[in-house]
């Protein structure tokens, strides 16, 4: 089984790429129940604050194969420690309400294995009324709310050392066959793209936006992409790539690849059921967050980790989390990292221009601009 939870410290800020401590505890009959098995994991959280580990690998002296999961209700009960060791000081408690199939069918006796149960469910989210729910949540709240101690109410968390996780999913059930998205809550999830880099994504509005920067360095047919580091960067009028300062191993993993929009207008370049959002998609995801006199401002990581001071009005409330990755001109000479953001959008406006998004450093704006093809900007992506 799979855990996913993305992790928030107390001042909603995501625990990026930081080692955590868990332990994880299967209860029996209650929410606070008998355990019927403990492990402990020490992941690290990736660089959208989401933390994965499987349930049934972890450190433990118990059997996960001797559950009877016939003999249920079952619940999750999960605690972490961010500062990476045993001190767990957030709980968060849930019904299993389905198991992964393997882990049940030797109880099913009915069931005939050449029937193809699985193989004929091609269903995927955009089938669905609502996000596909393994899960019942007990005592979570999203969006940054904090998670009590179930099991203990009258033991509080302390302000001080209090974090938060905003939404979890617990089983490979909530995937459907075939699909690169997993919904950790109704607003969040996980997406995939061909070459395995996930990708945090967030519903804002109407939209399903990723939450970090375009990695890809195929597009999703699995053709390569063009890798273009040298001066011919700037007579390129076919797709190409590169990264900030031609440098991957400082700036890739972060943020993300830097592309020409050819390589946008190949239509190719975002996950399947994924796409470069249009001007006028951008201009319904600044609409919602105010106008672009402010939506900047609610786009923009928080603190100058990244952004150089002052990072004016940034509080990233719509959890866009938007990175000053910097931009590569038409020239072929990089520029502006640590002050701008720059997006591209699929939306051409001559030959030469298309549309294109700017975050800056000192205005809480978003600045509705063109740029000239060549350049080489960051990419987000929108769910079709």
């Amino acid at each position: 089984m799979s855990y996913q939870a993305v992790i928030r410290d107390g001042s909603n800020d995501l625990l990026t790429e930081q080692t955590l401590g868990m332990r994880i505890s299967i209860l029996q009959g209650a929410a606070d129940g008998t355990a019927v098995y403990t492990e402990t994991h020490t992941p690290v959280t990736n660089a959208s604050g989401v933390v994965t580990v499987e349930i049934g690998t972890g450190t433990t002296t118990d059997d996960f194969s001797s559950i009877d999961w016939s003999n249920g209700p079952y619940f999750l009960k999960t605690e972490t420690d961010p500062a990476g060791g045993t001190d767990y000081t957030v709980t968060g408690t849930t019904q299993l309400l389905s198991v992964p199939y393997a882990l049940y069918a030797d109880t099913v006796g009915s069931y005939n294995e050449s029937d193809p149960v699985f193989e004929a469910w091609d269903k995927n989210y955009n089938d669905l009324t609502q996000a596909p729910a393994a899960i019942s949540d007990l005592n979570m709240d999203g969006n940054g709310a904090p998670v009590e101690n179930v099991a203990d109410p009258a033991n509080p968390q302390d302000v001080a050392t209090k974090h938060y996780v905003d939404s979890i999913v617990v089983l490979l059930m909530n995937e459907s066959a075939g699909s690169n998205e997993t919904f950790l809550s109704p607003d969040t999830g996980i997406l995939t793209d061909v070459e395995n880099n996930s990708y945090g994504i967030i519903k804002i509005g109407t939209q399903w936006w990723m939450t970090e920067n375009l990695k890809a360095t195929k597009y999703n047919d699995g053709d390569d992409i063009p890798l273009v580091e040298d001066y011919t960067w700037s007579d390129l009028d076919t797709p190409g790539y590169c990264y900030y300062q031609n440098d991957q191993a400082t700036y890739g993993e972060l943020y993300g690849a830097l592309y020409n929009w050819h390589a946008v207008n190949t239509g190719k370049l975002c996950p399947d059921g994924w796409h470069v959002p249009s001007d006028e998609e951008w201009k319904v995801l600044t609409d919602f967050l105010g106008g672009i006199d402010v939506a900047g401002g609610k786009m923009k990581e928080t603190g100058t980790e990244h952004w150089l001071d002052p990072n004016t009005g940034a509080t990233n409330e719509s959890g866009f989390t938007g990175l000053p990755g910097g931009d590569r001109s038409s020239s072929g000479a990089f520029g502006t990292d640590e002050t701008t953001g720059h997006w591209w959008s699929s939306t051409e406006l001559t030959t030469l221009n298309s549309w294109c998004r700017g975050l800056h450093y000192d205005n809480d704006d978003v600045n509705e601009r063109y740029y000239y093809k060549r350049g080489g900007f960051s990419v987000r992506c929108v769910r079709d």
